[in-house]
């Protein structure tokens, strides 16, 4: 979870100290997925706590029509999904 993903996946792969310490076997890391738009802190939790759970988008979707039973349903949210985007192609509001 970060509203920085450049700086999170330099921690993640020890350039810059932060990254946490689960991370340090399997680097060098890289995104599989970003997904934007969510509109607090609490939605875009909860559809992190939903994915890791499902190993995929398009299970966490299938299993349901919201990302928890207290978060709005997927109808109600406009997000965008970055699939194995490098970093540096990221919106400029991220770099």
């Amino acid at each position: 979870m970060t509203n920085d993903p450049p700086r999170r996946i330099r921690q993640h792969n020890g350039e810059i100290v932060g990254g946490a310490r689960r991370t340090r076997s399997g680097r060098p890391w890289r995104f599989d997925m970003i997904i934007a738009g969510f509109e607090t802190m609490v939605h875009a939790m909860q559809a992190e706590w939903r994915l890791k759970r499902a190993r995929s988008l398009e299970k966490a979707l299938k299993a349901s029509d919201r990302w928890t039973s207290q978060s709005p349903c997927f109808d109600a949210q406009t997000l965008t999904v970055y699939r194995e985007t490098p970093v540096d192609a990221l919106p400029a509001t991220w770099t």
